[in-house]
């Protein structure tokens, strides 16, 4: 790690605050496109930020980098707003489109020009090339990459002055399985270095086997925040119940505390009351049960079941048609840079 960064990673404590974001709310005209959400991206890890296409999530980040104006509300990074970072590109690092690369131009003279901006010596450059792996190809022109080699690109620029905060939109999207398990493990070293890493994506899957924490957001609101190291995650535990009268089990399981669901299949799924309370609650009302299986909730089921029916019509899979975002005009925008 250099010792460039007013924000390095090796100064904040894992778990303190690196992005923080309260009550923001952005409106294009007369669309609301974040409400009033709250969340917070601690440094030391991986924080995954879910949602369909257009929910939301890259109007957020652009709001994180000074981008966007916020209609109410702040992002906070590093503990201020983006505008008034005294060294911004040494306090985060973001990528939220591909590299900017001309196609005639070498990735080692794009990142020079990059590292020029930021005040950053060339040694650097040679040290990012090598951190994301092009180090050997450094000296090929940017139109003979591949994408997973642009996305790699783009992590190096993003890494140039080492900012121990990275904000990154869909690094993912596009590639093949070793290209994503390749930026699966470059993340969790950055988390591991002490780095907050904020990272969208509708790819849950993904985050499963990569986040810390997973914020999920649906019409611009929050719906839940998920320690993915608690106990009983992905996304929860829920039981499964079998029996001829589930449908009376309804109204006693949520008197005591818990929510069910009746499926087409008559069986009732339970979350929020543990098996062995479920039953005593069925036989005190002697209820029979046929059967009672526990099992772990992963993301995309918890996000489906909380974003309710247009949630699965375009479920974060990148199955569904893209809902796009608003695009910025110019009087929203901030004008400030990455």
């Amino acid at each position: 790690m250099s010792e460039n960064g007013s924000a390095s990673a090796a100064e904040a404590a894992p778990g303190a605050a690196g992005v923080v974001c309260r009550g923001l709310t952005k409106v294009f005209g007369d669309r609301t496109v974040v409400h009033d959400l709250t969340f917070t991206a601690p440094m030391g890890a991986v924080t995954g930020f879910v949602g369909v296409n257009g929910a939301g999530k890259t109007t957020t980040l652009r709001t994180a980098l000074g981008l966007v104006k916020p209609t109410s509300g702040e992002v906070l990074v590093a503990g201020r707003p983006y505008s008034r970072l005294r060294r911004p590109r040494a306090t985060v690092g973001a990528v939220l489109e591909g590299p900017g690369a001309h196609p005639g131009q070498t990735g080692r003279a794009y990142l020079k020009v990059l590292a020029a901006a930021a005040g950053v010596g060339p040694a650097r450059v040679t040290e990012v090339l090598e951190l994301v792996g092009l180090g050997d190809d450094g000296g090929r022109r940017a139109g003979r990459y591949s994408l997973g080699m642009r996305q790699r690109l783009g992590l190096a620029g993003a890494l140039l002055a080492d900012p121990g905060i990275l904000v990154l939109d869909e690094p993912t999207n596009g590639l093949d399985p070793l290209g994503i398990r390749w930026i699966r493990q470059f993340l969790k070293d950055m988390a591991r270095e002490g780095r907050c890493v904020l990272v969208s994506s509708h790819q849950l899957s993904e985050l499963e086997a990569t986040a810390d924490r997973v914020v999920m957001i649906h019409h611009g609101k929050l719906i839940a925040d998920v320690d993915m190291g608690a106990e009983g995650t992905t996304g929860g535990r829920e039981v499964v119940v079998g029996s001829p009268h589930a449908a009376r089990l309804v109204p006693l399981v949520e008197s005591a505390g818990g929510s069910a669901l009746l499926t087409h299949d008559q069986e009732l799924v339970v979350t929020g009351l543990p098996g062995k309370r479920i039953g005593e609650v069925a036989a005190a009302a002697g209820v029979v049960l046929h059967s009672l299986a526990e099992r772990g909730v992963g993301l995309e089921e918890t996000f489906l079941r909380l974003a309710g029916a247009d949630g699965a019509a375009s479920a974060p899979d990148g199955s569904a048609a893209r809902a796009a975002e608003p695009v910025v005009p110019a009087e929203e925008s901030t004008g400030g840079g990455r």
